[in-house]
C-alpha cells in the first residue's frame, strides 16, 4: 500500500528553519575563562554554571521574519523573547542576573556592535564581509543567526551568534570589549519547540 501523502504543503517545507525545535546543552568550549575574565564570575558561580543544564525552545517563523526564544536553566529563572529577525527591531527580556537586556536579531550578514563600535571582533568572526556565504536571500537565514545584546544598566554589549554544524547548534558568545568568546554546543532533542508566538515586549 502507497504510503500516504503528507499533510505538510510545499510552502511550508520552504519556510522551515532549522532552528525551531528543542535544543539540550552538550558541552562548551573555552566558558570558564570567557566566565572569569568577561564576565567577572567568581570560582564558585563559575564551575555551578559549568555543570548546570541549559535548553533553548526556538519557534522560528521564515515567512514572517519572527522569531520566539526561551532559555531555560537548571536551578535557575527562564527568561524568553521574541523580536522580528530585521537587525533594526528592538525588544528586551530580564536575564537570571536581573539585567535588562535590549536585543535586536539578524539573518546571516554582518553583526552591529551596539553602542560599542566596532572593536575589531567582527572582523575575527568573519562577520564584516560580504561574501555570497553571508548574504541571506528573504527571510531565508541559512545557517546563521545574529543576537547583538545591549545591557541597559552595565552599558556593555554582547553578541550571540547561532550557528547549524554538524546538526548542532554553537551559541558562540562574545564579549566585543575584551576580545572575549566561548562556545556553547546543543543538540536537537525534538523538533517541537513547546511555545507559541505572542506580543513581544518591543522597545517603542
Amino acid at each position: 500500500m502507497a504510503p500516504a501523502p503528507s499533510t505538510v504543503s510545499v510552502k511550508q517545507q520552504q519556510h522551515k528553519s532549522w532552528l525551531t525545535g528543542t535544543w539540550e546543552l552538550e558541552k562548551n568550549e573555552g566558558m570558564d575563562e570567557y566566565l572569569e575574565k568577561s564576565e567577572n564570575m567568581g570560582w564558585l558561580v563559575r564551575k555551578a554554571a559549568l555543570v548546570a543544564g541549559e535548553s533553548h525552545y526556538v519557534l522560528h517563523d521564515l515567512e514572517k521574519g519572527l522569531i520566539r526564544i526561551r532559555v531555560s536553566i537548571t536551578g535557575r529563572s527562564s527568561f524568553e523573547y521574541q523580536t522580528k529577525t530585521d537587525g533594526t527591531t528592538e525588544t528586551q527580556y530580564v536575564d537570571p542576573e536581573k539585567n535588562t537586556v535590549r536585543v535586536t536579531i539578524k539573518c546571516g550578514g554582518t553583526a552591529g556592535m551596539g553602542n560599542s563600535g566596532d572593536t575589531g571582533i567582527a572582523s575575527a568572526l568573519g562577520l564584516t564581509g560580504s561574501s555570497d556565504k553571508d548574504r541571506t536571500v528573504g527571510n531565508d537565514c541559512g545557517n546563521k543567526l545574529i543576537e547583538n545584546l545591549h545591557y541597559l544598566e552595565s552599558k556593555e554589549d554582547r553578541i550571540m551568534i547561532r550557528e547549524l554544524v554538524n546538526d548542532r547548534m554553537v551559541c558562540t558568545f562574545t564579549n566585543p570589549g575584551k576580545n572575549l568568546s566561548m562556545k556553547r554546543i546543543f543538540k536537537k532533542k525534538s523538533d517541537e519547540p513547546g511555545i507559541e508566538f505572542s506580543e513581544p515586549n518591543l522597545v517603542k
